[in-house]
């Protein structure tokens, strides 16, 4: 049985595989590769033209998954009086992107506040905001006048990533959204992705 009948088998089995359903995330790779007619598991560099590539695109996914990840979490408003009186949580729940940066505990109470127990987490808005806009000029420095990111010849995973981030940003709240809107070549990276996504979405 020839490679592609082989996938072509594995999305059947997978969930969703047929055209307008939702096909789960751990499916889409493979969707992705039968699609295409190729086999992306074979491409050890995953796209990126050398080894130097693809280990620098990790410290840049770390970069986008933490303090970009977080100031696009801390930028969003808050719900409303209302709807937290109709969907109440027992503690608000902090992400992994928050966690990494989030500022040491204060120091335990004594006496008869020892009996309360602390609540909450503290987040240094301004400290995160000041990271994301250093990062975010590194993004842009790095990107350059590149059609893909960290010069690859085809898009990339990172590339994928990069514009998911962008694209929520420049959809989002001034206070994350105004610093990409500075770097001119970011915005119009994710225009011509965008685009791209478009047309690929049209066919």
């Amino acid at each position: 049985m020839s490679e592609s009948l082989i996938k072509d088998e594995k999305l059947r089995k997978s969930e969703g595989a047929e055209d307008g359903e939702l096909l789960a995330a751990h499916s889409i790779p493979t969707w992705v590769d039968v699609k295409l007619g190729i086999d992306s598991s074979a491409d050890l560099l995953e796209g990126y033209r050398d080894q130097e590539a693809r280990a620098e695109s990790r410290a840049w996914v770390s970069l986008l998954e933490g303090i970009v990840h977080a100031a696009l979490i801390i930028s969003q408003p808050a719900p409303s009086y209302l709807h937290s009186l109709i969907f109440p949580t027992s503690k608000p729940p902090v992400s992994e992107s928050l966690q990494k940066i989030l500022a040491a505990p204060p120091a335990p109470l004594t006496g008869f506040c020892s009996l309360i127990p602390p609540i909450g987490a503290r987040i240094n808005t301004t400290s995160i905001i000041s990271q994301y806009k250093e990062a975010v000029s590194s993004l842009s420095q790095r990107l350059g006048t590149d059609k893909w990111f960290l010069g690859s010849s085809q898009p990339t995973p990172l590339d994928a990533l990069l514009f998911a981030y962008l694209h929520c940003i420049l959809h989002s709240p001034d206070t994350v959204r105004v610093e990409v809107t500075r770097h001119v070549n970011l915005v119009a990276w994710e225009w011509r992705v965008r685009c791209l996504v478009r047309e690929g979405f049209a066919r």
